[in-house]
């Protein structure tokens, strides 16, 4: 519950690279888990994400992220159905990773590995 009445409260994660690496970064993050980015301006980004595959309606979820000089504010809103437990805890992982390549002196993204990896080699 406490995840839905704080979706719309802007997150802060702190870092010590230059805003346009920062904002390199995070653009990558998103192309490489497949995100639909869209509204990429200088101060803000929209990382859109297909909630499932298999349901008809244009289900999404969004992370907003806004840059300022040393720090990045996001949130993550879901359109469609409003109780979806994956989703809800979806913008820590979110943070984590997000954390993750903000701090990274060498930038090296990886893919997640996901159940089927396992099976199938990677296509990309």
């Amino acid at each position: 519950m406490y995840c839905k009445f704080t979706e719309r409260n802007l997150k802060e994660i702190k870092f010590n690279i230059h805003k346009e690496e920062a904002k390199r970064r995070i653009l990558e993050y998103g192309k490489k888990h497949h995100f639909r980015i869209s509204k990429i301006s200088s101060n803000l980004i929209f990382l859109n994400e297909p909630i499932s595959s298999l349901s008809s309606s244009d289900e999404e979820k969004t992370t907003i992220v806004f840059f300022k000089d040393q720090s990045v504010l996001y949130t993550l809103i879901q359109n469609g159905r409003r109780m979806n437990a994956p989703v809800l805890f979806s913008q820590y992982f979110i943070r984590k990773d997000f954390k993750k390549i903000l701090s990274q002196t060498k930038f090296d993204l990886t893919r997640k590995k996901g159940y089927f990896d396992m099976y199938f080699n990677d296509l990309s």
